[in-house]
């Protein structure tokens, strides 16, 4: 139970980050600073891979223990 709540606590996490990013990115637009949403992008991506990759594992974690509860 307790890598669920990691899992999930972790992709919270992430997900603020990422509402930060895009907020921070919806003001360089605005300032049309096309160098700072470049950088700004890419530190999107990386937040969303990280997401992605967090998603997998719960998935992965919800899959086993569907497994094992329906092997009880």
């Amino acid at each position: 139970m307790q890598e669920i709540i990691n899992i999930l606590r972790q992709q919270l996490i992430l997900c603020m980050q990422l509402l930060k990013v895009v907020q921070r990115q919806g003001e360089a637009l605005v300032h049309n600073d096309a160098r700072l949403v470049s950088a700004i992008n890419k530190e999107a991506e990386l937040a969303m891979a990280e997401l992605n990759q967090q998603e997998k594992k719960k998935q992965q974690f919800l899959q086993q223990a569907g497994a094992a509860s329906v092997a009880l």
